[in-house]
């Protein structure tokens, strides 16, 4: 791959799988709007995750460039995981027309105009950029992709990805060893590291142009996808969408920190003003 020099990153595929949310799925569009020249963008590739008609056309509404597609559940995968990310991707990138293919979880976006031109000096000495898997580098020192931010060129990627290697013989996540296909095809892989957001309290930021909020996208569906998103999904979701930020303004961050030192004592106060009704009645029982 020595020779797949690139200077100028047009006509991009931007595909993401979407699962329920769609104020995630509307914010995604509108920031990859805003930081990039339209003309560039050849099309939001987007997974209806939701697999029913009404998402499907709520999407479609989202922009003239996208197009939604939809693939048959993939049973094993889903009865394991509680989804089959893996497999739609691994279809969705076969689909992709662009020259280029962003990868993107709807809960991940540009945050800079600049993240084309950071994106093409990278490329000028790398065939590829993928994000880091942020847990494996802290906890194993593994150097692992995240599908949350990927950047490939058709020209250089080898004819099948695939997403699901290593998520049962190796016990990780979707798309965790896709800098390693990359590599084995013979591309130089650009990984990039993140940096917490939010003064290391939420999401990360990656070469200082994207955004990702983790577990955002995952709002409906299995119950196993539902229970990883806390009150802190929300509280930072609000922030993130709304006032289009990734730091607090003081007010917040007192309230964040605040409540956040205090959850269990909230969590102890709530419990027995809910029980205050039945200790109640009991007593008047016993008289």
């Amino acid at each position: 791959m020595a020779n797949a020099r690139v200077r100028t990153i047009k006509n991009i595929s931007f595909v993401t799988a979407h699962f329920f949310d769609f104020n995630w799925t509307k914010n995604w569009i509108d920031r990859i709007r805003t930081f990039t020249d339209y003309d560039l963008i050849r099309e939001f590739l987007i997974v209806n995750q939701d697999r029913n008609l009404a998402s499907q056309k709520k999407l479609e509404k989202l922009d003239p460039k996208v197009k939604v597609v939809e693939y048959p559940l993939d049973q094993d995968l889903f009865e394991r995981q509680g989804h089959d990310h893996a497999h739609v991707l691994n279809l969705a990138i076969g689909e992709a027309q662009g020259e280029f293919i962003c990868v993107l979880d709807t809960d991940c976006h540009p945050i800079s105009p600049y993240w084309i031109q950071t994106c093409e000096t990278i490329l000028l000495e790398k065939d590829a950029i993928t994000a880091v898997d942020y847990y494996q580098l802290k906890n194993n020192s593994k150097l692992l992709s995240h599908p949350c931010f990927m950047l490939l060129q058709q020209k250089v990627i080898p004819n099948q990805l695939d997403f699901a290697e290593g998520l049962f013989d190796e016990n990780i996540d979707t798309g965790r060893l896709i800098g390693r296909q990359l590599e084995q095809a013979g591309c130089r892989v650009y990984y990039a590291v993140p940096v917490k957001a939010f003064r290391s309290y939420w999401g990360f930021i990656y070469i200082n142009s994207f955004y990702h909020h983790e577990r955002g996208s995952y709002s409906g569906g299995d119950q196993r996808l539902k229970k990883q998103n806390d009150w802190r999904q929300n509280f930072f979701k609000r922030i993130v969408i709304s006032g289009k930020r990734y730091d607090f303004n003081q007010f917040e961050y007192l309230f964040y920190r605040y409540y956040y030192l205090n959850r269990p004592n909230f969590n102890s106060i709530s419990s027995n003003l809910l029980e205050l009704p039945s200790k109640v009645f009991r007593k008047f029982l016993n008289r």
